[in-house]
């Protein structure tokens, strides 16, 4: 080793030592001084009520692409940014400290078994296996972009995709691939083109027009794929706890088309919105986790599993990708789903949609509020709705779910 290279480890070593003894002397003045400790709170409360202030003032509530680009200094402020973003978020989400412990040493479900048919500039089209060849039409499903699959195959008995498969439709399933991925999903236009090269390359396959099934956010998809480009491969359309007036009051997306809301400010180095961000949005309209660690501790056999299935998809969520976070922004504030507008550029059009379109919501949703999926009927003109009487995750993910929906 040369000497410049021992220099430079026990240059670390000295830092480091120098750095846990600071950590201790402080850990050591909180604890034995109560009065230390109060001051230090207060201290860092002011803190973020001044860091709260500047970012007010200082960005922008543009959704201007050169927002999402970043280098040199701006870079590094969005990561040490992201990175206390990233820690509030999990101390909101404690609660779910007790439902991982007693989770302890359990296994999640195994999913039912598919095939990879390829992979689209930043989504993945798989085609589930059968035992038997199918007698009903064949089903896309397109989920959420936000959150991962899972939830349409959570455990058996609670299965959207075991449920189609059993009553013998071919199933076929769009997934997003991970932001970190070599190709990603750029923008809400990019995924009209993925998914009209999906439902093309599924219609080939099974050789007839797909049944599109979209949940949640991927629903917004679905609905954009028909209003921006012609669907001759489509049969059907249904959708699943989506929202379509994206200014009806309540729900997620009041927070999303906020006028003070700085969408930048979510952004960390990467241009990405952190999981545990987007995480502890969606929580914060319910905050329903204590109650359900203390409803865990009477479970057993299956009703656990199932429960621990589902908080584990409640728990870990993507990044989101900057792009589709300030395109999810313009959708909310100028509405193009009920209106025509641009997204990227590309016309939105509604009156395009002219395929059967079935709409399911949730009556107790407090992500997605009834009254904006109930908009479609308005907005399109072939139109059946399905109220379901659960809420937005129940819908898809409780025992009764597969009578019900």
């Amino acid at each position: 080793m040369t000497g410049d290279g021992a220099f430079e480890l026990t240059s670390r070593a000295g830092l480091r030592g120098l750095l846990d003894e600071a950590w201790d002397n402080l850990l050591a003045l909180v604890f034995d001084r109560p009065g230390v400790a109060l001051l230090l709170l207060v201290a860092l409360v002011l803190f973020w009520v001044a860091v709260a202030v500047t970012a007010y003032f200082v960005f922008s509530p543009s959704t201007h692409a050169r927002l999402l680009r970043a280098r040199g200094p701006r870079r590094w402020g969005r990561t040490v940014r992201s990175w206390f973003l990233r820690r509030g978020a999990g101390l909101l989400a404690w609660p779910h400290a007790l439902i991982r412990a007693a989770q302890r040493g359990t296994t999640p479900p195994e999913q039912a078994p598919f095939t990879l048919m390829g992979r689209v500039e930043g989504a993945s089209l798989r085609r589930y296996d059968r035992a038997t060849p199918a007698t009903l039409p064949p089903v896309l499903l397109v989920h959420a972009l936000v959150t991962h699959e899972w939830i349409l195959d959570l455990a058996p008995g609670r299965s959207f995709v075991r449920d189609l498969l059993e009553r013998g439709h071919d199933v076929f399933m769009v997934t997003w691939e991970h932001p970190d991925a070599p190709e990603r999903v750029q923008d809400l236009a990019a995924t009209s083109w993925i998914l009209a090269a999906c439902d093309a390359e599924v219609a080939q396959a099974a050789g007839r027009p797909v049944h599109v099934v979209g949940y949640c956010s991927g629903g917004m998809v679905a609905m954009l794929r028909m209003a921006m480009r012609p669907a001759p491969h489509v049969a059907s359309l249904t959708l699943v706890a989506t929202p379509v007036d994206l200014q009806v009051a309540g729900g997620i997306f009041s927070v999303v088309r906020h006028p003070e809301l700085r969408p930048s400010w979510a952004l960390d180095g990467r241009g990405m919105v952190p999981a545990a961000v987007v995480r502890e949005v969606f929580h914060l309209q319910r905050r329903i986790a204590l109650r359900s660690a203390l409803a865990r501790r009477r479970l057993a056999g299956e009703e656990a599993a199932a429960f621990d299935a589902l908080d584990r998809w409640l728990f870990h969520q993507r990044d989101l990708e900057g792009g589709i976070f300030f395109d999810l922004v313009d959708l909310a504030r100028a509405n193009p789903l009920v209106d025509k507008g641009l997204i990227d550029g590309v016309m939105v059009d509604p009156s395009r949609i002219t395929m059967p379109t079935l709409v399911a919501l949730a009556d107790r949703d407090h992500l997605v509020p009834a009254g904006s999926s109930l908009a479609a009927r308005h907005v399109l003109p072939n139109t059946t709705l399905l109220d379901v009487p659960s809420g937005h995750v129940g819908m898809l993910a409780s025992a009764s779910s597969p009578e019900r929906l």
